[in-house]
């Protein structure tokens, strides 16, 4: 069921939308010190897209975890032997809310629009906690909503969160910085030789969250539509 609601999603301006999500977040990652190295676990890593990059850039080894054993470990394993990864990253099939992990082993957590999947955000996130290293990184890209809706429940989405959800849910963390990124490209009907660009992604998107912005302050009802938010978060201050 989760396979063919990922096919579904799969259209042009769509995968092109969380082409530009990736890099951005991956972009947030670069900006950790330096001396951030050793582990990554991803956390709902599905494909395995984001934890390849990062792996491919030198800075770590990487453990990933996703429940689904078909539909996602089975590819990433297709695309860690594809890309000569067998020997840097390992795969745990498991959940969020038990990590099969020891205590503050993991340098850098990241968890990609998933924590809307699991059963229990908040034992979720307490076990990413206890699995940080002290000096460790977490750093989440999810969708957040401006209005919840009343007894929300969807067979692929557990959870909705508004940005007031999202700030109680990582108390336990530090926040460093919160950046929001709004989904107006996939309202706009790009020509295929712009959707290849990313740099359009990011100038829309900075227009549309000025725009925005203004309006909320004067109309809180202009949008319910949702808007996606990379948290960087360091952990146990």
């Amino acid at each position: 069921m989760f396979e063919q609601w990922r096919q579904e999603k799969r259209r042009k301006p769509t995968l092109r939308w969380w082409a530009f999500l990736r890099d951005m977040f991956l972009r947030q990652i670069s900006t950790l010190p330096k001396s951030s190295t050793g582990l990554c676990l991803d956390v709902g890593c599905g494909t395995g897209e984001y934890l390849c990059r990062l792996v491919k850039q030198g800075q770590y080894k990487g453990i990933g975890l996703d429940p689904l054993k078909e539909s996602s470990l089975k590819v990433f394993k297709h695309r860690i032997e594809g890309s000569n990864l067998s020997n840097e990253i390992g795969l745990i099939n498991a959940v969020g809310e038990y990590l099969p992990i020891k205590e503050d082993c993991v340098q850098l957590c990241i968890m990609t629009a998933a924590l809307d999947h699991v059963n229990n955000p908040n034992q979720t996130l307490k076990e990413i906690q206890r699995v940080l290293a002290l000096d460790g990184y977490f750093m989440l890209l999810q969708s957040v909503v401006r209005t919840k809706k009343p007894n929300f429940k969807e067979e692929m989405h557990l959870n909705d969160f508004t940005m007031a959800d999202l700030k109680r849910l990582l108390k336990p963390f530090r926040i460093e910085k919160i950046r929001s990124l709004f989904p107006i490209p996939l309202r706009i009907p790009l020509p295929d030789k712009l959707l290849g660009s990313l740099k359009i992604y990011e100038i829309l998107t900075r227009i549309h969250g000025i725009i925005a912005s203004f309006l909320l302050r004067f109309f809180p009802t202009y949008t319910k539509k949702f808007n996606y938010s990379v948290a960087i978060v360091k952990s146990k201050p």
